[in-house]
């Protein structure tokens, strides 16, 4: 009990208890309260994973995935700075980088790995551009040459599902 009287919330009390009353959730959800391999849900990744339902999607509508597109930036943004020196760049805060590396140089535009040796514009972007607290910008990649933004829909491009 809390000081007000009041039943503690559930993370705060036993573990045991708590995973208990996590498969009593989901027995009376009609979802499964074990896992594949058939162990128990209990503490720890898999509880977490059955209350918000990554492990049983398709019971409940709406703890199913929602669909995403991700969409390249725009290269008509990159086509005036590619035609500048590397001095104007520089004091930009910019410069050209030859790639030496498979991974580590995605472009925003093609949304894939610039080929080693080719070379990459690095320059810092500004990615949230409001007057608040939360206005961000950082360093991105962007490759001369390519004619249009790639649009992915529903996956993720490989840069960004490396561990």
């Amino acid at each position: 009990m809390t000081r007000l009287g009041r039943p503690a919330p559930l993370r705060d009390r036993t573990p045991d208890l708590w995973a208990r009353q996590i498969r009593r959730k989901l027995r009376d959800k009609g979802l499964p309260d074990r896992t594949p391999a058939g162990h128990a849900v209990g503490m720890g990744w898999v509880a977490g994973t059955a209350i918000t339902g990554l492990l049983s999607a398709c019971a409940d509508p709406m703890l199913r995935a929602m669909s995403y597109t991700l969409h390249g930036l725009e290269p008509v943004l990159f086509e005036p700075l590619f035609q500048l020196d590397d001095e104007t760049l520089a004091a930009r805060g910019m410069r050209w980088i030859s790639v030496d590396e498979p991974i580590g140089f995605p472009c925003h535009i093609s949304l894939e790995d610039a080929p080693v040796g080719e070379r990459v514009l690095l320059l810092p972007f500004v990615h949230q551009d409001s007057r608040s607290a939360y206005r961000a910008s950082g360093p991105i990649f962007v490759r001369h040459g390519v004619s249009e933004a790639q649009h992915v829909v529903g996956e993720l491009p490989p840069y960004l599902t490396r561990l």
